[in-house]
């Protein structure tokens, strides 16, 4: 069962891993992946794809990208940008550079997701309560990150949504959501195989003794025998 449960947390925090790092790398590096899009129409047809690390300013009918700011940790939208491009003054002000530098919880809880798949392999109990510990951590980390990007989302969309501008989810959100509900699950798979490791060194240890008592007292050998 052990092994069992070794593998099953270590290929969760794996997924957990890989969906945290493609991320860490929205808006960016990966434009199909981004936390909230705001799409306008003029002359050019550009959209804002807003992400972790920074934002782009994408053509989405060509996919080219024309204009990118990041990487950085804590940003906002330049106003000489919104200015250009004859958008409402609001969208300046949709993000916040406080909030958006918490965003670098994401890129923190990939490598917490990558050392907690390496831990989850190894075996005693000092190792294993490491593994324990860094996922807990992690899932923390990992629920956070997703607490802010709802507020992100939801703080632009209640500063620019008008009968003109809106501002429409992506979905990086919901990937840092399962990547958070795979590692919550990890949890609890390497607190179990914590639990059952003590509770069969006990079984041993007590067995241990029960033999020396036995082999100590012949009497008691042979009570047990009849």
């Amino acid at each position: 069962m052990g092994h069992f449960l070794s593998f099953t947390s270590c290929l969760l925090n794996v997924v957990a891993f890989v969906l945290l790092l493609l991320v860490s790398l929205s808006g960016l590096v990966i434009k199909s992946i981004y936390i909230l899009i705001l799409p306008y129409v003029h002359e050019f047809g550009h959209d804002l794809r807003i992400g972790v690390l920074g934002f782009c300013q994408t053509d989405y009918e060509l996919s080219t990208t024309t204009t990118c700011y990041g990487p950085q940790r804590g940003y906002t939208i330049p106003f000489d940008l919104v200015r250009a491009d004859g958008l409402a003054s609001s969208v300046a002000g949709m993000l916040d550079s406080p909030t958006t530098s918490i965003l670098i919880l994401h890129p923190i809880a990939a490598g917490f997701a990558l050392l907690s798949a390496i831990f989850s392999l190894l075996n005693g109990r000092p190792l294993m309560g490491t593994a324990l510990s860094f996922t807990l951590w992690n899932a923390v980390f990992a629920t956070v990150a997703f607490a802010f990007d709802i507020v992100v989302v939801e703080t632009a969309k209640s500063r620019v949504d008008s009968g003109v501008f809106q501002v429409y989810w992506g979905s990086a959100p919901w990937m840092t959501l399962v990547a958070a509900i795979f590692i919550w699950i990890s949890v609890l798979l390497s607190a179990i195989k914590l639990w059952t490791n003590r509770r069969s060194r006990k079984s041993m240890e007590v067995e241990g003794l029960l033999a020396l008592v036995v082999h100590c007292n012949p009497a008691l050998t042979r009570a047990l025998t009849k």
